[in-house]
């Protein structure tokens, strides 16, 4: 997933703020992955607490991988009828309105997962 992130992130225009994008929420996702193995380490039910958070961090990453892939690949194609332009503005739109949340979901793991067993059982 870096990788395609380092080659859109090093290319002109559109394609390297979307790069530069995934560049930032690929470090979440292995952020939140290495936070998630230590926790397991710590205490067992620490990964449990944080498995919805991270599910959602991956999904969003993963989401503009697969964007910037399909952008990468559309940009300098011949384009009579703007489908491959509409392929690289809709990776802008997933880099600058989805995207952004892998920070929020990235807190959420490193932060809220011990929270959740603050709240006792009796009272939910």
């Amino acid at each position: 997933m870096r990788t395609g992130a380092f080659h859109c992130a090093s290319s002109p225009g559109a394609l390297r703020s979307i790069g530069e994008a995934l560049l930032a929420a690929a470090g979440k996702a292995r952020d939140g992955t290495e936070c998630v193995l230590k926790a397991a380490r710590e205490d067992p039910r620490l990964p449990y607490a944080a498995a919805v958070p991270f599910l959602h961090l991956m999904g969003v990453v993963t989401g503009a991988h697969v964007l910037a892939r399909a952008a990468k690949a559309a940009s300098g194609r011949p384009d009579p009828d703007g489908y491959y332009a509409s392929k690289i503005a809709l990776a802008q739109l997933y880099a600058a309105h989805v995207l952004p949340q892998a920070a929020s979901y990235w807190e959420s793991i490193r932060d809220g997962s011990e929270v959740v067993f603050q709240v006792s059982e009796a009272h939910l």
